[in-house]
């Protein structure tokens, strides 16, 4: 054992977190606690992990449960590709192991969802196994530990972090090892501000002698991420909303959502979205489809955009997301439906997310009731 890992275990047993849910636990409930934690904090796992294990408390439970029971449970969690994939590892290892985890990394990797470090994790906290854990955590502390200013994510420091986590191991108390420099991560050595003052390795790290503690670990200039627009629709009928199960593939396969465009489009529902961004001729167009019966089915719009105009008596139901604040603009939407020409009763839904919201829909609808009055006063005068 050198020098580095006794600190790091003596540490643990001082300073370290020893009384997590999931701590000398079945590799089962390791195993759980483990794929939360990954891209996610303790804080947020705790009480999701607890709901889990309630309503799976062990692996045979989870293995003979639904898709859609393990997903309701993860809904919140984020990542979902991870909820599916320990839904098969399961099944597998009900199938395959009789129910019990494998216990060599080349078996476990092997599995669903299960990486290196997943499995690293897995040997040393369930089984006392020597297992590597390289998760942000420990790769920071070991960056920071040798003063690797080279970016963390390309090959040649993975293989360097990798090879210093390898020489560390101890020879026993892999449980307490692999915890305490997890711990040490999270707890000490900190993305920002990290508490170098009360760390157990702190006399010969490399990145603070040379005060770049904060700059490491370096990661590559990433690419740009890709925005993508999504309108999604809320429609309720009855005290109920329709939501969708998305069966294409992505982040969110099989997960229950609002409709969009695109899912609504599956079930031959045709829609378009009116905004300030598009062309005259264009509204022009697609409200004269509309009327006539044609696509599109339904009409999105910014009720800026349509509030004078246009005839929409095809449709006899407006859904406002949210009021607006003029009046002129409520009263003139609220009519392109209910005007010469329309055959059914026509019907307002407001969807009020507020109390205020609620209340500038009272004013709303108070003022049109008030003015409707005066203008029929004046018609009998006239009269």
């Amino acid at each position: 054992m050198n020098q580095f890992s006794k600190k790091i275990i003596d540490w643990q047993k001082s300073q370290g977190r020893n009384n997590l849910p999931w701590q000398k636990k079945s590799a089962y409930e390791v195993w759980i606690s483990e794929i939360m934690l990954q891209q996610t904090q303790v804080e947020t796992v705790i009480p999701y992990y607890k709901a889990f294990i309630k309503t799976f408390p062990e692996i045979k439970t989870l293995a003979e449960s639904s898709e859609e029971q393990v997903m309701s449970l993860w809904s919140g969690l984020g990542y979902y590709s991870r909820a599916r994939n320990i839904h098969k590892t399961a099944k597998l290892i009900v199938k395959e192991y009789k129910g019990k985890f494998p216990q060599d990394f080349k078996n476990l990797v092997e599995l669903p969802g299960i990486g290196p470090s997943t499995a690293g994790a897995i040997l040393s906290l369930a089984f006392e196994l020597p297992g590597v854990i390289l998760d942000g955590n420990v790769k920071r502390v070991i960056a920071r530990f040798k003063g690797i200013t080279n970016p963390i994510d390309i090959n040649k420091t993975q293989k360097e972090v990798k090879s210093f986590a390898e020489a560390s191991l101890p020879k026993d108390s892999f449980r307490e090892y692999s915890q305490g420099i997890m711990d040490l991560g999270s707890l000490l050595c900190r993305p920002k501000n990290p508490i170098c003052n009360s760390c157990p390795v702190s006399k010969n790290c490399q990145a603070l002698k040379l005060g770049i503690q904060e700059k490491i670990p370096l990661k590559k200039t990433s690419k740009p991420k890709k925005e993508k627009k999504i309108d999604w629709l809320l429609i309720s009928s009855k005290n109920k909303i329709l939501l969708k199960r998305n069966d294409s593939k992505g982040i969110w396969k099989n997960l229950w959502l609002f409709p969009d465009k695109d899912i609504l489009s599956k079930d031959n529902i045709s829609t378009e979205i009116i905004d300030g961004s598009v062309s005259a001729h264009k509204r022009t167009d697609v409200f004269k489809k509309f009327q006539t019966n044609a696509d599109p089915q339904v009409l999105i719009i910014q009720p800026q955009a349509a509030a004078h105009g246009v005839t929409l008596t095809r449709a006899n139901t407006i859904v406002w997301w949210a009021p607006v604040s003029s009046l002129e603009t409520y009263a003139q939407a609220n009519a392109r439906i209910h005007r010469s020409g329309q055959k059914h009763k026509c019907t307002v839904v407001q969807l009020q997310g507020s109390d205020a919201e609620k209340h500038i829909y009272r004013l709303l609808d108070n003022r049109i009731h008030i003015h409707t009055k005066i203008i029929d006063l004046y018609k009998e005068i006239l009269d």
